[in-house]
């Protein structure tokens, strides 16, 4: 009889062969077990896919996108471990994969009338908000200033303070004397790009170098809970947010048709550029 704990080592394994990266088998495992919970599949996997599993991802998840990486989850179990796809009939990997096509199709129309309808602060702006309620140094205002330097995903945690270049192990630091903050093992898109490696501007090595007196790294708290802090002042910020934020303020007007200035948000965001281009929106007019 299938097992949870047999699928989640199916997919312990996939990592350990380099086939699936450790963040994307942790969502999935994550996902197959919540759906197995609700649906006290547990005991009988193969009799639960193939009576209530499609009925119970299209009525629990409204949204499109969550909707596609709860089918996802169960499609690529299905489809790499032999043992459930054995057990799954093909009525019902037909309805799983039909409603992971669908999902994906919703999710991209919706991302394509946000990016029409969706409005956004200026960064100096929301920037501008959050120095107006924290400390100069605080781990708020120190975050948001890290998002002007480097947009990147919730990368900004751990990062060591340090004078010099620190052991090989350690994978994010900031130099202190030259003020090079270097990210070595960054989020989704760590497999395709070497190190991000980037020089702090002057005022923002002049607090790095300030709070260093103080603690070994750059933030106390966790970048989720400062945000969570952080909404009160800015209603919805987050990396998202700010990351979309930035290309718009980045790229506002003519200057969306200068390819030195998308060049330079490439290499401060590592994305592609249609992905940087999808971060596009219209800009809010604060008088602040």
């Amino acid at each position: 009889m299938l097992t949870f704990d047999e699928i989640k080592k199916h997919f312990d394994r996939l990592v350990e062969n380099g086939e699936n990266a450790k963040s994307s088998a942790t969502n999935y495992t994550n996902t197959i077990f919540k759906t197995l919970n609700d649906l006290d599949g547990f005991e009988d996997i193969a009799t639960c896919c193939n009576t209530k599993l499609v009925h119970h991802i299209h009525s629990t998840y409204g949204h499109p996108g969550t909707r596609s990486s709860a089918f996802l989850a169960w499609l690529r179990a299905i489809n790499t471990y032999d043992p459930l796809r054995a057990a799954v009939s093909p009525a019902t990997l037909k309805s799983l994969t039909e409603g992971f096509e669908t999902a994906k199709l919703q999710a991209k129309e919706r991302s394509i009338q946000r990016q029409l309808t969706e409005k956004v602060e200026r960064l100096d702006d929301i920037i501008a908000k959050i120095e107006g309620a924290y400390e100069p140094l605080s781990d708020e205002v120190l975050l948001v200033r890290m998002y002007q330097e480097v947009a990147m995903r919730r990368d900004f945690d751990d990062i060591l303070l340090i004078v010099g270049e620190p052991d090989a192990s350690v994978p994010r630091y900031i130099d202190i004397a030259s003020g090079e903050l270097v990210i070595k093992n960054y989020n989704k898109t760590a497999k395709r790009y070497d190190a991000l490696r980037h020089t702090l501007s002057p005022e923002m090595l002049a607090k790095v170098r300030e709070v260093s007196a103080k603690r070994k790294y750059l933030l106390v708290l966790r970048s989720d809970t400062l945000f969570r802090k952080m909404s009160s002042v800015v209603p919805g910020i987050g990396s998202q947010m700010l990351r979309k934020s930035k290309v718009s303020t980045a790229t506002e007007g003519d200057k969306l048709l200068d390819p030195e200035i998308r060049h330079e948000l490439h290499s401060k965001m590592k994305h592609s550029a249609t992905t940087q281009l999808s971060y596009r929106r219209e800009l809010i007019q604060n008088d602040l």
